[in-house]
């Protein structure tokens, strides 16, 4: 990764894994979720102006539609589809939170939990990989215990 990417990566973000245990005795499964890393990213919402699938895309005449369970944070790894991105924060103001959601109050600490749906990588002139761009879905239910 080059200075001039890294430089960009203007906020944070935390990033959950999970353990899976089986209860010998009566084989129920659980998991549990530990911070496992703290990564530099950027984030941002995802705007348009057109709504619904790929093969059904509606103009809707110029006004812009704001997914607010969508978004894309660029950052120097891959991130696995099984961890969860918790504090997406510009210093140490939490950016997404679940607070500001009527009849909310999920989250980690009121921080939206949200899921990686898939990355990018971003390559330079010379095709090595110096960023990945992240999509993130808001997690449904927004806790970590019992999923």
């Amino acid at each position: 990764m080059s200075c001039l990417v890294a430089s960009n990566y203007t906020m944070q973000a935390d990033i959950y894994t999970n353990t899976v245990t089986r209860n010998a005795t009566n084989g129920m499964v659980s998991k549990t979720w530990t911070l496992t890393e703290t990564i530099n990213c950027r984030a941002r919402g995802l705007l348009g102006s057109k709504m619904g699938g790929d093969s059904g895309q509606i103009d809707i005449n110029n006004q812009i539609n704001i997914d607010k369970n969508f978004i894309k944070i660029r950052c120097p790894k891959a991130i696995s589809s099984t961890s969860r991105i918790v504090a997406i924060r510009s210093g140490t103001d939490v950016i997404w939170k679940e607070d500001a959601i009527p009849n909310s109050k999920g989250g980690v600490s009121g921080a939206t939990i949200f899921e990686p749906r898939g990355f990018t990588p971003i390559i330079d002139f010379n095709g090595k990989v110096i960023e990945y761009e992240v999509t993130l879905e808001r997690q449904e239910i927004q806790t970590l215990e019992g999923l």
